[in-house]
């Protein structure tokens, strides 16, 4: 059984780090779930829903024409 420190850390028993890889230096998320506490794994942040919906607010000649000056196509 673990407990929590008055620093509010606490041990993972070691056979539990070993099955899911937790090494030091591993991120996890603390969850409350109902009257639950969850520790997982962080996941990587996707690079991709960041820019989902930035182009949203341009028109597509906009958004082609600023691709093309990224790229050093155009004289613009």
């Amino acid at each position: 059984m673990s407990r929590v420190t008055s620093k509010g850390q606490i041990t993972i028993p070691r056979d539990i780090r070993n099955k899911f890889s937790l090494l030091p230096g591993t991120e996890v998320d603390v969850i409350a779930v109902d009257n639950q506490v969850l520790i997982v794994k962080s996941r990587p942040e996707n690079q991709f829903l960041k820019w989902l919906g930035r182009g949203k607010h341009y028109s597509k000649q906009e958004i082609d024409l600023n691709i093309d000056q990224l790229r050093g196509r155009t004289d613009e």
